[in-house]
């Protein structure tokens, strides 16, 4: 029995037909509040640039059907349903799926751009489908933004500083994961004694956030060698980010 629910049937005047639903109430309620899968879905294509199609349309529809349920149920008795069980969910990710009237055997497509396009994603699903150019775009965004960058590399002697985002080297290069985690938490700046100058260093970062390098600031022959001393993954940045999850 669900706990938030309290009421005595024998002192309520309750319609019979609604006691005869109350396990069919009670199943809705806690599905509902187990771990949501809609959450899940739309982190997974968050990170990826990728719908989840084997588990996005079975837990769209069933909760689609939960949200039927109930409307149903609301719908037969009204303002008794509401005031007795002070019941219905009020979070986010449910109101925003009380608003997608699709059938369940609409074309998977049109079922995706709809879910998205309610859940207010930035940029449009059907730019992103393939998931590559979707992801690449956001990181050459990040790139240029700099008051989201919470991390500083100082580069050698000269002490010039670039600014980057932590998590990004981190899952790039082992090298700067481990400069990264030796360093104490409180600091945001770490030094660079490689050797490596700073414009190589700088079309370094570059790369790591557009998966591609200027030939005309460095060579083939040294920005190899700047990948294989900072033991940076041999995926590009992309296949790097998907191979998890794809």
């Amino acid at each position: 029995m669900n706990d938030g629910i309290m009421f005595d049937l024998h002192s309520t005047q309750i319609p019979k037909e609604m006691v005869e639903l109350l396990p069919q109430i009670y199943s809705i309620n806690e599905d509902l509040n187990k771990p949501n899968e809609i959450v899940q879905i739309a982190l997974n294509f968050l990170y990826t640039g990728f719908p989840d199609f084997d588990h996005f349309l079975p837990s769209i529809n069933k909760l689609i059907n939960y949200k039927n349920q109930l409307n149903n149920l609301i719908a037969q008795y009204n303002s008794s349903f509401l005031s007795i069980f002070n019941y219905f969910d009020k979070r986010d990710e449910i109101e925003k799926l009380k608003q997608i009237e699709i059938d369940k055997y609409e074309n998977e497509n049109k079922v995706m751009e709809e879910f998205f396009q309610e859940m207010e994603f930035d940029s449009n699903w059907i730019e992103l489908k393939k998931g590559r150019r979707g992801i690449l775009k956001d990181l050459q965004k990040l790139y240029q933004n700099e008051s989201t960058k919470d991390f500083t590399i100082i580069c050698g002697e000269e002490e010039k500083e670039i600014k980057v985002h932590k998590l990004i080297l981190i899952i790039r290069s082992e090298l700067f994961k481990g400069m990264f985690l030796s360093v104490q938490d409180s600091s945001n700046q770490v030094h660079d004694y490689s050797g490596k100058s700073f414009e190589t260093l700088n079309q370094l970062i570059y790369f790591l956030y557009h998966d591609e390098f200027n030939e005309k600031e460095i060579n083939q022959e040294e920005f190899e060698d700047v990948k294989d001393y900072y033991q940076l993954n041999e995926n590009s940045i992309i296949d790097f980010l998907l191979k998890d999850f794809i």
